[in-house]
């Protein structure tokens, strides 16, 4: 690396690290305070409910796994009645670490159809 280049980086970092004249000082973020913090409930008619995602494919879909083996689908503000997967005769919940438990889909899920559980 040339002088140039060398002298033109150091001068490059002393400005960035140079606060400006007129120049707005960076500001604190606020401190996080758990008693302003409110909670709502956003869904229900759920069963267990334990895992959230979406496929990645542009549907503005978002699917809730349901631990006795149900997946649902909250899409618009709303539960959808029927359930986009249901494999509960699959699936064994009577312990507290059993269960459908996660839900993956495929990168290339809107072409392949794939998903993986859990």
């Amino acid at each position: 690396m040339g002088i140039f280049n060398r002298l033109f980086a150091l001068l490059f970092c002393l400005f960035l690290l140079i606060d400006l004249p007129g120049g707005t000082p960076a500001r604190a973020a606020a401190i996080f305070n758990p008693a302003e913090v409110v909670l709502r409930e956003a869904v229900s008619g759920l069963t267990l409910p334990v895992f959230l995602t979406n496929a990645g494919d542009g549907s503005d879909r978002l699917f809730i796994v349901e631990r006795p083996g149900r997946v649902r689908i909250f899409k618009n503000g709303s539960l959808l009645a029927a359930s986009f997967l249901d494999i509960q005769s699959l699936v064994n919940d009577a312990g507290s670490e059993q269960g459908l438990l996660a839900l993956a889909f495929h990168p290339n899920y809107e072409t392949n159809g794939l998903l993986y559980t859990v």
